[in-house]
């Protein structure tokens, strides 16, 4: 974490946990046996945000341009795509990282849907 980066999260890293990992795709694998399920973001994705239940203990991948790495995505329990309309095909990170966590406050505050 740079001065940078908490500059431009006005604010919002000193309320968030974060946690620096050596490598991604192990990482995965210690949360999904610490009881977590993961799920990557993904253009390609097989389920739409709201056919995932977020109610659970969830951790969320998110990639970069290219998305998130082969490997990481393997071993993710679900890939979800944001559904985009249009000539658009996908977000950039932050706007997809956003779009999700909405969907998670939104299925938490109202008791989930009752997806996966």
């Amino acid at each position: 974490m740079t001065g940078a980066v908490v500059k431009a999260s006005s604010g919002a890293s000193e309320h968030v946990r974060l946690v620096r990992v050596s490598g991604l795709a192990s990482a995965v694998s210690d949360l999904k046996r610490a009881g977590l399920w993961c799920v990557a973001l993904d253009v390609g994705g097989d389920l739409a945000p709201w056919d995932f239940d977020f109610r659970q203990p969830v951790c969320i991948v998110v990639g970069g341009e290219e998305g998130a790495h082969r490997l990481v995505r393997q071993r993710c329990d679900a890939r979800l795509r944001i559904p985009m309309a249009g000539r658009v095909e996908s977000l950039n990170a932050s706007a997809a990282a956003a779009a999700i966590l909405y969907e998670v406050t939104r299925q938490r505050a109202a008791g989930g849907t009752g997806g996966r």
